[in-house]
């Protein structure tokens, strides 16, 4: 029988400033002790990821993007889901009237037109 936990990263799992807590780390250890399989889900890139759970020395599935990737344990792409070019191209060209900003992952990386300070404060890159 295959057991798996899934965990949200942002607002969930991860500290204010953007780290994994003690007892949260302990959890994830038995929980991998048990043969049960971690898998992290997120609106983060990729690269990101990586970097924070090898860090920690943690092998997990990673659901990345907002769910436009799935990385196996290895860090392999399973799935991919990306825009189709014709919709990507309208939303980026777009003149919108707002103070949000564009972000624009592939991936390589992760793009935005505008600087934005304390949105990179807690990005571990």
């Amino acid at each position: 029988m295959a057991r798996l936990a899934a965990f949200d990263m942002d607002g969930t799992l991860l500290m204010p400033d953007h780290h994994l807590g003690e007892k949260t780390l302990s959890t994830l250890a038995r929980l991998r002790e048990r043969d049960i399989t971690l898998t992290f889900a997120t609106g983060r890139h990729a690269l990101e990821m990586q970097h924070i759970l090898g860090a920690l020395s943690l092998d997990a599935y990673l659901i990345t993007g907002n769910g436009t990737r799935v990385h196996s344990l290895e860090g392999e792409l399973l799935h991919r889901d990306d825009l189709p070019a014709d919709v990507a191209e309208l939303v980026l060209y777009q003149q919108w009237d707002t103070r949000a900003s564009m972000h624009i992952f592939n991936d390589d990386g992760w793009f935005t037109g505008k600087e934005i300070p304390a949105l990179f404060a807690g990005i571990c890159l």
